[in-house]
């Protein structure tokens, strides 16, 4: 297992991994899940998100963004997010995120700073203990227990354990979303009143729609009575190989490549 890490960590579930990134690194869009050799096929695709806050007067607070997936036969993958402004004299921002297993790197850039980092992770055969670049700024944690993180133990809060309850699933099947294969489910939680000083009980329902050919999230929607409903589709996809330029930063960016080496794990 590895986790990522910076000074104030904010925890993502990956795939089987746990990944920890800075707060203030928290706006950098990151993979969905790191792909297995047994999902190779190649693709570029567009989604479009839209999240509805609903308050308790009734307004509603729209916020839209797209999202770009790239992956191609040697498991490099990149993911493009761009936030749409709420008005039209402001421009958008698209940050960006690579992961190039063939070179043992990370790459972050975005559109306004036109700046990137990469980070070289450490060699398949050095990935024990904890790893961190000079500046402290990208910290990764190699543990042979799953679940646990050299260095990183903690309780969970109430409301993250009322979160954690198993919820009641229901198989939708299967359909296709622009011509790819999709096997549905559909999640509900519901956490008792009074659980989390809630005087009702909250329920909130998760549906997912998995392009089990291409192992990629087509579809999500997502309806919370606390943060709204998120929606997350398909909109465009290819299933070409990705141009190698999409792993790599735009020309005229200034790239700075930062060097990780082994630290203590109690430094967390």
């Amino acid at each position: 297992m590895r986790v990522l890490s910076g000074h104030f960590p904010a925890a993502v579930a990956l795939g089987s991994a746990l990944l920890f990134v800075p707060q203030t690194a928290l706006a950098q869009p990151q993979p969905r899940h790191r792909i297995s050799s047994a999902h190779r096929q190649p693709y570029t695709a567009e989604f479009k998100i839209t999240n509805v806050q609903t308050l308790a007067n009734g307004t509603t607070i729209t916020r839209e963004s797209t999202e770009v997936h790239a992956l191609d036969s040697q498991g490099r993958q990149m993911t493009a997010t761009t936030q749409l402004p709420e008005t039209s004299d402001r421009p958008a921002v698209t940050r960006v995120h690579v992961y190039d297993p063939v070179e043992g790197t990370t790459i972050n850039w975005d559109t306004r700073g036109k700046r990137a980092t990469i980070v070289k992770e450490p060699a398949g055969d050095e990935r024990h203990g904890c790893w961190a670049t000079e500046a402290g700024n990208f910290r990764m944690s190699f543990s042979s227990t799953p679940g646990q993180a050299p260095g990183n133990r903690s309780e969970a809060a109430p409301a993250a354990r009322a979160e954690h309850r198993e919820p009641t699933r229901e198989d939708l099947g299967d359909t296709t979303i622009l011509d790819v294969e999709a096997h549905g489910t559909r999640n509900t939680w519901t956490i008792p009143a009074g659980e989390v000083g809630n005087d009702a009980p909250l329920v909130r329902t998760s549906e997912t729609w998995w392009g089990t050919s291409i192992g990629l999230l087509l579809r999500e929607v997502t309806d919370d009575p606390r943060s709204g409903r998120h929606e997350r589709e398909l909109v465009s996809i290819d299933l070409s190989e990705p141009p190698a330029s999409a792993f790599q930063p735009p020309d005229g960016y200034e790239v700075l490549t930062q060097e990780m080496h082994r630290v203590d794990c109690q430094r967390q």
